[in-house]
């Protein structure tokens, strides 16, 4: 027996295709200026390129699937750069991620406490 009717799981697949269609300028943009950014980022601090990239995609992916929301747009701000470089210089680049967990858990913390209305 066939049928012409689409199955719910086909119907679903056509219907993202035609949203990424639509959206795909929006999409290329996003990702050739991110990717400019950890470029850079990486180049100011004197590591390799490629690290950056890995590093933005997966944490693009992260903050997408912990936020409930894949289609975003989060990484630091150019700003930043001068704080990370100088946590670099005086804690090592082995010890970045303990400060980065420190600070990301003072900011969990302080969502939890709803500190956020006060500034």
């Amino acid at each position: 027996m066939t049928h012409n009717a689409e199955t719910g799981l086909e119907r679903a697949f056509h219907d993202d295709m035609e949203r990424c269609a639509t959206r795909f300028p929006g999409i290329r943009s996003g990702v050739s200026g991110g990717i400019a950014i950890v470029h850079g980022d990486c180049h100011c601090f004197g590591r390799p390129s490629l690290k950056g990239i890995i590093t933005g995609i997966v944490g693009g992916l992260v903050v997408g699937f912990l936020a409930g929301c894949p289609l975003q747009v989060s990484g630091p701000a150019a700003g930043l750069n001068v704080i990370v470089f100088d946590v670099i210089q005086r804690f090592g680049l082995g010890n970045l991620g303990i400060v980065l967990v420190v600070a990301g858990g003072i900011q969990v913390l302080a969502g939890f406490l709803q500190l956020g209305q006060w500034f």
